[in-house]
């Protein structure tokens, strides 16, 4: 996992965590020179071009090796990811709730066939699959319907009678037991908002397992995603992981491996609708002088053991030096841009 932004110093070194282990690396990557840095999925670094049209790569930075694209980003994007299958990878980013992929041999990024009526606003890699959230706690899995070199590729479905969008088949995977769903043809007052943010939704691999967080009656609710029996199972324990969420990627880490993070917790930025502790403010090493005046600023611990959220706020969340929980919010929930 990286810290997107450069240092300050040098733009072309880059801050590695290793999630298992909790150790931090500074890699040096010469191929950051001609190209930004677009999100990273799943141990790679997405890139975009440096001049227009932002043609897309996916770099190891470990090894080195790259990936070309014939492909430009498209802005706007927010989580990526990388489906692993048939002979090459496809890269799939989330933009304006739908998804959109393309592989080595696209011209484009296509957007999936809209097989899904909502609003996605999650995605996440399990077991080689891409998982979707939409804004109503809903699961769906992209079923590839060709092999991944060509699934995305437009130039050899000339003589196809499908659309050229048929490259991905959307399907419900599963939904919250407990959570009504509403569907486009329900009461005017019970359908998303225009911002699709009614109800938060979070995809995330934890230890083993892709979990869905939503917003429950001004509570958060943890549900396993049992891919094989396409069920959501409530969990009330993280086994001592915490979770930190945001707008453009979700992560999960060993609370045991990292210091000043509490495990069985929830980190996001501005979750405003859960029940407040006690003390609404704990302090933050790095921190003095606290506000909550911007609520862009405010970061939230969400306590699955009591939920309670508790608000830890910075006056200024993008100053240096950063503590460890503001560089795993800003990873997931600051988006470089194009």
């Amino acid at each position: 996992m990286p810290d997107l932004h450069p240092d300050a110093l040098n733009d072309e070194a880059r801050l590695f965590l290793h999630v298992p282990t909790g150790r931090f690396r500074r890699l040096h990557l010469p191929a950051l020179r001609d190209n930004l840095v677009a999100g990273a999925a799943d141990g790679l670094l997405v890139l975009a071009d440096m001049y227009p049209p932002h043609l897309a790569r996916v770099l190891n930075p470990f090894t080195g090796d790259m990936l070309h694209f014939p492909a430009a980003l498209p802005r706007h994007f927010t989580f990526t990811s990388v489906m692993k299958g048939g002979s090459h990878p496809t890269l799939v980013l989330l933009r304006w709730g739908s998804v959109f992929c393309a592989a080595p041999n696209s011209d484009l990024f296509t957007q999936t066939e809209e097989a899904v009526e909502s609003y996605l606003v999650s995605i996440a890699n399990f077991q080689g699959d891409v998982y979707c959230a939409d804004g109503r706690g809903c699961v769906f899995k992209l079923v590839a319907l060709a092999p991944a070199a060509d699934q995305c590729d437009d130039d050899d479905d000339d003589d196809d009678d499908d659309d050229d969008d048929d490259d991905l088949l959307v399907i419900p995977a599963a939904a919250p037991p407990d959570v009504h769903v509403y569907t486009q043809e329900g009461d005017d007052d019970t359908k998303e908002g225009d911002d699709h943010s009614e109800m938060p939704s979070y995809l995330v691999e934890s230890a083993g397992e892709l979990l869905l967080v939503c917003s429950v009656d001004q509570t958060l609710k943890v549900f396993r995603v049992n891919v094989e029996h396409k069920l959501l199972e409530e969990v009330k324990s993280l086994g001592g992981r915490t979770l930190f969420l945001g707008q453009e990627r979700c992560v999960s880490v060993d609370a045991a491996k990292l210091p000043s993070v509490d495990g069985d917790c929830i980190y996001m930025l501005d979750f405003e609708n859960a029940p407040m502790s006690d003390s609404e403010s704990v302090s933050m090493s790095d921190s003095e002088d606290m506000s909550v005046s911007d609520s862009r600023d405010k970061i939230c611990v969400y306590n699955l053991r009591g939920d309670v959220v508790d608000i830890i706020s910075s006056k200024d969340f993008c100053a240096r030096p950063f503590s460890l929980v503001q560089v795993l919010l800003r990873y997931c929930d600051v988006l470089p841009k194009l």
